[in-house]
């Protein structure tokens, strides 16, 4: 790794709005994404945010830049442009969910806010049962974390983008489902098609024809 810091300049400039995640980085991303990691260190001293809770929150990218060198013996990541919500500094997982702090991209006349205003998204980690008090919970908790770190953070609402708010969800699961009591903490404002629900359910690379 220490080659590999000689080889790959980084701009200290660059920000986790700014840099490049994807294979088009080649080997500089796994640099870039510590050096960045160490400016989101700093954001969460400024919050006066455990440091545990930063541990926790860059596990995931130390152990993909670990495990693509074992199983690669390079650094060549390939897209890791969800961690760049870890990098920005605004997106903690707090009990069972992950809470994003962000601005909506888009207008909702239905409950006038339109875009640009202040959201916090709710993101569902895989690999644990959806217990739905756990979400709830989840949600109390944050909401006390951004009140206490975040306090000029001013937001009505939480969103969630999510196959899991299907209304079509409950021709398919049965009375009682997990899913299904998650998608009553939320109200159904839009939606569109989406194919993930076979992406998580039957795996990454499965689609429509297999």
């Amino acid at each position: 790794f220490e080659e590999l810091l000689d080889r790959v300049d980084i701009d200290p400039a660059v920000s986790a709005y700014t840099a490049i995640l994807t294979a088009d980085a080649g080997e500089a991303c796994a640099p870039t994404m510590l050096f960045l990691a160490e400016n989101m260190h700093k954001e969460y001293e400024k919050h006066n945010i455990d440091e545990n809770l930063f541990n926790e929150m860059i596990a995931p990218i130390k152990s993909r830049i670990e495990s693509t060198y074992l199983e690669k013996g390079n650094f060549l990541l390939g897209d890791v442009e969800w961690y760049r919500l870890h990098l920005a500094g605004r997106l903690f997982r707090i009990g069972r969910l992950w809470f994003d702090l962000k601005e909506l991209n888009c207008d909702i006349p239905a409950k006038s806010v339109k875009r640009g205003d202040n959201v916090v998204g709710i993101h569902v980690p895989g690999g644990k049962p959806l217990i739905y008090e756990d979400c709830v919970d989840s949600i109390r908790r944050a909401k006390e974390f951004i009140s206490l770190h975040f306090p000029d953070f001013s937001y009505r609402y939480m969103t969630c983008i999510s196959w899991l708010l299907s209304e079509k969800n409950a021709d398919l699961l049965g009375e009682g489902s997990n899913v299904l009591k998650f998608a009553t903490l939320f109200e159904i404002v839009s939606e569109h098609k989406s194919d993930n629900i076979i992406r998580f359910v039957f795996g990454g690379g499965m689609t429509r024809d297999r």
